[in-house]
């Protein structure tokens, strides 16, 4: 078949003109061209598959190590979110249970103390009667007796006051690890130094402050008192959008120092106001804050933090100032948070409180908590979880 072909190409070119011969090669050149370009492209493009597969294969490997490593890392934050959460539970049961104990040991001593005040007025009495009978002239010796009971007393009372200062200081140590750990991973708390004590709020305050801010997210803030307490909710504020915070403090010099230090965002306003003394009740002078009902007459708050003005040279009342705007600068849902009511002319101002709400028909829960210092927390119904933290 092959050379009947040949034989027939071999006449046609003898018959054909040489015009038509060209044509034919030209026709031949043209698919030899093209063959070779198609065999170029097939080549290319098995070049271009080879290629695209092996960045496939790259793709693919990576892909799967990424989900290796993300898997470890999903699998490791797991483990470190399980260890903490557990760690953090351990940290609440075992606070529960020393606040507990250390409740009941305070009712002890409470107790104890009671009937050592008995004692001694007993024991007072008795060096009464017997200076009285030695004035008749009766034996020295029983009212020498008497005077080393009354010396045993004090002696006990002393004990009695180490004992309950041990049990505050061991109160305070708890609060701080609480309040260290509950502040680790804050997404809002940056700098989380503090420096509790002393004229500053303890640890207790500033764990309950943290939950408020934290679960709460109170909008508009009143605090007395610029110090440790500022440079929480500061911070709060900055963080959140909408949030008015305002601060009262008396002293200039003190005011220019902590924002020198410390950074303050628009959010924080200071009001500085000077110290006065008024009436109230039977007090004759109780510091408060000149113009502070002035100052916020009008104004609705849903957190206020009470640590100022100073109160521990009163003696019947002391921090009265929100007093005179309760309940009316009282928000729906609000929460006050007062520190120092260990001491008797702050915690006679919470009583008086409480007496404002409940006469204008405000309900509220009530807790507490003490560490150095005791603290008391009163909140609307709704946040009554706040007062058994």
């Amino acid at each position: 078949m092959k050379k009947l072909w040949n034989f027939i190409k071999n006449c046609l070119k003898r018959i054909l003109p040489p015009t038509v011969h060209i044509f034919h090669r030209e026709v031949q050149d043209i698919q030899a061209a093209m063959a070779a370009r198609e065999a170029n492209l097939s080549l290319q493009i098995g070049e271009v598959k080879n290629e695209l597969r092996m960045q496939a294969d790259r793709l693919e490997l990576e892909r799967r190590k990424q989900e290796t490593v993300q898997g470890q890392r999903l699998d490791r934050l797991a483990k470190l979110f399980e260890s903490a959460n557990r760690e953090n539970l351990r940290l609440f049961f075992d606070a529960r249970e020393e606040r507990r104990a250390m409740d009941e040991r305070y009712a002890q001593l409470a107790g104890e103390m009671e009937k050592l005040r008995e004692n001694q007025a007993a024991l007072e009495k008795k060096l009464s009667d017997a200076e009285k009978r030695l004035a008749e002239g009766q034996s020295a010796a029983e009212i020498m007796r008497a005077e080393e009971n009354v010396k045993l007393f004090s002696s006990v009372e002393s004990v009695r006051r180490a004992a309950e200062e041990g049990v505050r200081y061991a109160s305070e140590s708890v609060w701080a690890q609480v309040f260290n750990q509950t502040i680790e991973n804050s997404s809002w708390l940056k700098d989380k130094t503090f420096s509790p004590g002393r004229w500053a709020v303890g640890y207790a305050y500033l764990y309950v402050m943290y939950r408020v801010l934290n679960e709460i997210k109170p909008k508009r803030i009143l605090e007395l008192g610029l110090g440790q307490s500022t440079r929480m909710i500061a911070q709060y504020a900055a963080a959140h959008e909408d949030v008015e915070h305002y601060v009262v403090e008396h002293d200039p010099a003190w005011i220019e120092f902590f924002c020198r230090d410390y950074s303050l965002s628009p959010a924080t306003k200071i009001v500085q106001l000077d110290w006065d003394f008024v009436p109230f009740r039977e007090a004759d002078a109780v510091r408060v804050y000149k113009d502070f009902g002035k100052t916020f007459s009008g104004e609705k708050f849903d957190f206020i933090s009470i640590d100022a003005p100073l109160g521990g040279d009163m003696k019947e009342y002391a921090r009265i100032d929100v007093l005179q705007l309760l309940p009316d600068c009282l928000a729906d849902d609000f929460v006050i948070m007062m520190d120092d009511i260990n001491r008797i002319a702050e915690k006679r101002t919470v009583e008086r409180m409480k007496e404002a709400l409940t006469e204008n028909g405000v309900p509220f829960a009530n807790g507490w908590y003490w560490g150095n210092k005791s603290v008391t927390i009163l909140t609307s119904p709704n946040n009554r979880f706040l007062t058994s933290l």
